[in-house]
């Protein structure tokens, strides 16, 4: 039973860009056009990210629990939840793409990392680098939220369970140096861990998730949010 407010759970979904080892940023200064950067989780912007990946069937429920809590708390002037295609983005294979978002602090009150485990649910070090493809499990909270920008539903990553490792897929450049007959090897050992409440090192720059392309308006005009799940559930 998960111990955290409006809890939801996916099961045996794809992975995708997951940032849990420490706290990002995005900085425009970064990079040609920006990039998210490792950062403390006081910075302003820091956070742990997560997207992942479902099919239409995995969809449906998650929509429906996020319907359910939105109208458990909204107010009279709040307008209803967007449909399954505009809170999700679907990509060309026809997954539909959840993201999710904690972030590092809240005013002056740091937040700890998503926990992770193993698939035998131990529980795995602060700076595990899940990587992009894993087949995992995923708690969340869905938080509602209304602002003069719109209103919906925050998945706020609560913990993963990793079901299937996806091996690193490391930057492979050949070293400028020499070799040093004596000096330090891998094979000495070496310590990785970090101390206190100190940022994980960064291991690997996680590449940003494609910007999404412009959404294509539907033929029809969804009326309420009823027939847009309708529509969630169309046969191939």
């Amino acid at each position: 039973m998960a111990q955290y407010k409006n809890p939801a759970l996916v099961m045996n979904v794809k992975a995708l860009y997951p940032r849990l080892n420490q706290t990002y940023r995005f900085d425009r200064a970064a990079g040609d056009k920006g990039m998210s950067v490792p950062c403390d989780r006081a910075e302003e912007g820091a956070a742990y990210e997560l997207s992942f990946a479902m099919t239409k069937e995995q969809a449906v429920p998650l929509y429906k629990q996020m319907k359910k809590y939105y109208e458990a708390e909204r107010a009279a002037n709040w307008p209803d939840l967007a449909s399954p295609t505009e809170v999700f983005d679907v990509d060309p294979d026809g997954n539909y793409i959840a993201k999710t978002k904690l972030k590092g602090s809240y005013g002056k009150d740091l937040v700890d990392p998503p926990l992770q485990y193993d698939s035998s649910n131990n529980l795995l070090p602060k700076d595990f680098m899940l990587t992009t493809g894993s087949t995992i499990n995923c708690g969340m909270s869905l938080v509602p939220w209304q602002s003069p920008n719109g209103a919906g539903v925050s998945l706020r990553l609560k913990e993963v369970q990793v079901v299937k490792l996806e091996p690193l897929n490391a930057r492979t450049q050949q070293s400028s140096f020499g070799v040093v007959e004596g000096g330090f090897k891998v094979a000495d050992g070496f310590a990785t861990s970090f101390e206190n409440d100190e940022p994980a090192p960064a291991l690997s720059v996680v590449p940003d998730e494609p910007k999404p392309k412009e959404k294509v308006a539907n033929a029809k005009d969804y009326n309420d949010i009823d027939s847009a799940l309708d529509d969630l559930d169309f046969d191939d």
